[in-house]
């Protein structure tokens, strides 16, 4: 939460890994299974410009609370054409 506050509230270049943006990471296979949080973080801050770090945290948390949920719904998703678990079974 602490990255998360950071980004969101005193506009540090952090990255927030909280539940929305794990479940998106995992779905669009951005990184191995089992790779720690922490390390997860450091490779998205050493690839996205430090200026767009929090919006880029902001925006996953956005997309995975409005269509990118628990039962996502890739039939009103703009980046269904170039996700790799849309409209697959997502069971969990």
């Amino acid at each position: 939460m602490a990255s998360v506050s950071l980004a969101w509230i005193y506009q540090e270049p952090e990255f927030g890994i909280d539940g929305h943006v794990k479940r998106i990471l995992k779905r669009w296979k951005i990184f191995k299974p089992g790779l720690s949080d922490v390390n997860m973080e450091r490779r998205i801050k050493s690839e996205v410009p430090k200026n767009l770090v929090g919006h880029f945290s902001r925006a996953l948390v956005d997309h995975g609370q409005e269509l990118c949920g628990y039962t996502p719904e890739c039939h009103r998703c703009f980046l269904r054409n170039s996700c790799p678990s849309a409209n697959k079974d997502l069971s969990w």
